[in-house]
């Protein structure tokens, strides 16, 4: 990664890749990133979706049940 990210979107972006290939895909999708965001823990999105009373467990649960290896 060349580009000037921060280290949270650093990591972000390594997690998306390892949720994305955990899963069976061969791409990072939006759904990875979000997987990717639970599984950093911090920052502005956390907040937010906590924020909305969001619980960060059960989306994670949803969201892996949802995806379908390509």
């Amino acid at each position: 990664m060349d580009a000037k990210f921060s280290p949270r979107v650093k990591d972000v972006i390594t997690y998306s890749r390892e949720e994305a290939l955990r899963l069976g895909h061969n791409y990072i999708g939006v759904e990875h990133l979000l997987l990717g965001i639970i599984r950093e823990g911090e920052g502005t999105a956390v907040r937010m979706l906590e924020g909305l009373n969001v619980d960060l467990q059960k989306l994670r649960k949803a969201l892996e049940g949802s995806i379908r290896p390509t």
